[in-house]
């Protein structure tokens, strides 16, 4: 996945519950850092204090597959965001979104 400014991310993972920072947060990328590559987000949420949002740096995780041992079997670490320039119905039920675009071009009236 391609990441830049300006891109419109979700995050995949909760990150911080008290903030915020969960499954399904939407968010736009402000910063890529030069050191190390991560994005700095601005998560826009309810509990984000005014309209300012709030900066977070995404850092990689980790995610593991157990086996009925609980052996590990395979792991894989990555930034627990995906592009959000559109999202499922299943994902934007119970958001609030500020503004909407639908494309009604398919929609048959009922007679």
């Amino acid at each position: 996945m391609n990441l830049k400014v300006g891109a419109q991310v979700m995050l995949l993972r909760n990150l911080d519950t008290s903030r915020g920072l969960v499954n399904g947060a939407r968010g736009v990328i402000e910063k890529i850092n030069n050191d190390n590559g991560l994005p700095e987000v601005r998560f826009y949420s309810a509990k984000a204090s005014g309209s300012t949002g709030i900066l977070h740096v995404v850092q990689m995780e980790k995610w593991t597959i157990r086996g009925v041992d609980a052996e590990e079997i395979a792991s894989r670490r990555q930034l627990p965001l995906t592009l959000a320039w559109a999202i499922s119905i299943h994902k934007s039920q119970g958001i609030t979104l500020e503004y909407a675009e639908l494309a009604l071009s398919k929609v048959r009236i009922l007679q």
